[in-house]
């Protein structure tokens, strides 16, 4: 199973700056806020505005650019380069203490289906660290959604393909929905033909966006709880939903 795309992009930035560190002594992060850092837009509002502001000491100057988003069967990201939304500016620098306002738009706000987005802000190189630093360039990837008027359901999930291997359980989220489902810290249960709970655990889970899937990690389960377990729950707080899935009783792999 390929790395999630924002666990990948972590793994790699704490190892770009590793090196730097190593190889210079140490290194120079921007500091900068952003807000909001999720965008929205639909029929009633085809314009929004993102605030960066630089608490760095330094000017951060960044370029803007879009991306559409789709997802896999895999769950990985496709990012194809896009000209659906209007940003403005696509350069801009942010001097130290101040803020820069990004006006993000789309020309074509009635959609019958969710769109998907990412604006991607590279920091450009600023040429004014000291010698003994390497400067760490950041990206900023802000998803933007162009949502349908008022879907019914506006989220909906199910598992899919709910099995056990040699490895442990196997689920895959779906997205039947109208919208996205954000990143959240799921609760998944296994329980018994009696609805006794087995098993409780934390599951962090993803985006999935609307008419996606995502296969979710691999867990690992004790034995005496794969042989008895009749069906799975995957609790999602930030829509309040529970999402239940039957167990085959066969072929089953249970370990120890």
């Amino acid at each position: 199973m390929s790395l999630h795309p924002f666990r990948a992009r972590r793994a790699l930035a704490r190892a770009c700056m590793a090196l730097a560190v190593m190889a210079a002594g140490s290194a120079a992060a921007a500091e900068f806020t952003l807000n909001p850092t999720r965008v929205h837009l639909d029929r009633a509002r085809s314009i929004e505005t993102l605030v960066l502001g630089n608490a760095d000491t330094r000017p951060l100057s960044f370029e803007a650019s879009v991306q559409q988003w789709a997802m896999a069967a895999d769950g990985s990201w496709q990012l194809q380069p896009s000209d659906d939304l209007v940003v403005h500016p696509l350069v801009f620098t942010v001097q130290p203490g101040e803020q820069a306002r990004l006006r993000v738009g789309t020309l074509e706000p009635e959609t019958a289906t969710e769109r998907a987005y990412r604006i991607e802000l590279q920091q450009l190189p600023g040429g004014g660290t000291d010698g003994v630093q390497v400067e760490v360039l950041t990206r900023l990837s802000v998803p933007v959604f162009v949502r349908p008027p008022a879907p019914t359901p506006a989220t909906a999930a199910t598992l899919e393909g709910a099995s056990f291997g040699a490895d442990g359980l196997r689920l895959t989220l779906a997205n039947t929905g109208a919208h996205y489902l954000p990143p959240q810290e799921a609760r998944l249960r296994l329980l018994d033909a009696a609805g006794r709970t087995l098993e409780e655990t934390p599951l962090a889970v993803g985006y999935v966006l609307a008419g996606a899937q995502l296969p979710l990690p691999v867990h690992p389960v004790p034995g005496q709880a794969c042989a008895r377990a009749a069906r799975v729950e995957l609790h999602l707080p930030e829509t309040d939903a529970t999402v239940v899935a039957p167990l085959p009783a066969s072929p089953r792999r249970c370990g120890g």
